[in-house]
């Protein structure tokens, strides 16, 4: 989608990096994003099973899980790839299969990298999360216990659909 093409263009991103998502989705980093958060990752202590959590992205990841299979996840998928001309990118049949990606796909920004879904797969994502009460939030100073929860009044998907095309990464829908 133009906005996202825009955004990258103004980053004079030539190569992006797609990775697999724990949450069924793909991860797509311009290059100094992608140093960041690798880094991050390799950061994570090897000696023993991370049970702290992760953030990515302003999404908070507990899973318990090994930093080897952390790294494994994000790292040992990782695929550079070149933007074209007209701003798209051939994205792998195994990443592709890994997310679901068929024919409707969805592209959202989030902060420091695009998330690739599969429509349909995100609908089912966003309508299980908009079911769930927002995460609360601390008012105040640190030593005030009390919270409240966010939740918008609507849930609606601020999101750009594109038509996959199996030659590109896809195209405005």
């Amino acid at each position: 989608p133009a906005r996202h093409r825009d955004v990258l263009a103004g980053q004079q991103a030539t190569k992006l990096t797609i990775t697999k998502s724990p949450h069924g989705c793909l991860l797509v980093f311009a290059p100094a994003a992608w140093e960041e958060f690798a880094a991050r990752v390799l950061a994570l202590p090897m000696d023993a099973i991370y049970s702290g959590q992760l953030a990515v992205f302003g999404r908070v990841m507990a899973l318990p899980m090994d930093a080897i299979a952390w790294r494994r996840l994000f790292l040992g998928n990782a695929m550079e790839v070149e933007v074209d001309g007209s701003g798209r990118v051939l994205i792998a049949p195994a990443l592709r299969e890994y997310a679901g990606l068929t024919r409707d796909v969805f592209m959202l920004g989030m902060g420091s990298c695009l998330e690739v879904w599969d429509k349909q797969r995100y609908q089912a994502q966003e309508a299980k999360t908009c079911a769930e009460p927002a995460p609360a939030r601390r008012v105040g100073h640190p030593s005030v216990k009390h919270s409240v929860a966010l939740r918008p009044a609507r849930c609606s998907a601020q999101a750009a659909a594109v038509t996959f095309d199996d030659s590109f990464g896809g195209r405005q829908a």
